[in-house]
C-alpha cells in the first residue's frame, strides 16, 4: 500500500513539475506556456511584450517574433489567464483603459475577450505624482490551430504598471 501511494505522489508530481517548473515535456504531453511582462521594452520602446517565465522554460510554447503574441504549437483548445495591471495617478487623463485577449490567425485577427475597467476614484488630496493601481484579469479558451497567435492588448500601454509579478499570461492546452 505505501508503495503504491509513493508511485502515484512520484507519477502526479513528476506530471506537473520538473526541478520545480512548470513545463511540458515526455510526463506531461500537454503544451504549458507562462510568460512574464518584458520590462526593458515597456520601459525603454513603450511597448507591450512578453518572455518566458522561468517556470516554462524550454516549453514548446513559444513567443511571436515581435513577443506580442505566444504561437499555439498544435491545434485544439487551449485556457488563456491574463493579468494586466494599470496604475493611475493625478495626472492621467483617460475615463477608462482596456485588457484583450485575441487570436491571430494569418493576417485574421479575431477578439476573444474585452474588458473595459473605468479609472478608480482618486482622492484629490494625495499627491499628484501618488500611483493607485488597478489589476484586471482574463480567464478564456481559444479553440485555434496550430501556428495561431494568441495575444494580449492593453490600451493605453503607458498606463501599463512595469511589473513582471503584477503582469503575466499562461496559456495551456486542454484538449
Amino acid at each position: 500500500m505505501e508503495n503504491e501511494e509513493n508511485t502515484l505522489v512520484s507519477e502526479v508530481s513528476s506530471s506537473q513539475t520538473v526541478a520545480g517548473r512548470h513545463t511540458d515535456n515526455a510526463t506531461h504531453s500537454k503544451p504549458i506556456g507562462r510568460f512574464v511582462l518584458d520590462q526593458q521594452s515597456l520601459f525603454v520602446n513603450g511597448l507591450l511584450r512578453w518572455k518566458e517565465s522561468e517556470q516554462t522554460a524550454g516549453s514548446s510554447m513559444q513567443l511571436s517574433p515581435n513577443g506580442f503574441c505566444v504561437v499555439a504549437p498544435e491545434s485544439g483548445l487551449y485556457m488563456v489567464y491574463s493579468q494586466i495591471t494599470f496604475t493611475f495617478d493625478g495626472r492621467t487623463d483617460r475615463s477608462e483603459v482596456a485588457h484583450i485577449v485575441s487570436v491571430r490567425s494569418g493576417d485574421d485577427d479575431r477578439m476573444l475577450q474585452k474588458k473595459l475597467i473605468s479609472i478608480p476614484y482618486r482622492n484629490p488630496e494625495l499627491p499628484e505624482r501618488q500611483q493607485t493601481m488597478e489589476s484586471s484579469n482574463l480567464i478564456t479558451s481559444a479553440k485555434v490551430a496550430a501556428d495561431d497567435r494568441i495575444c494580449i492588448g492593453a490600451s493605453p500601454v503607458n498606463l501599463v504598471y512595469n511589473s513582471q509579478v503584477d503582469n503575466v499570461l499562461k496559456v495551456v492546452k486542454e484538449e
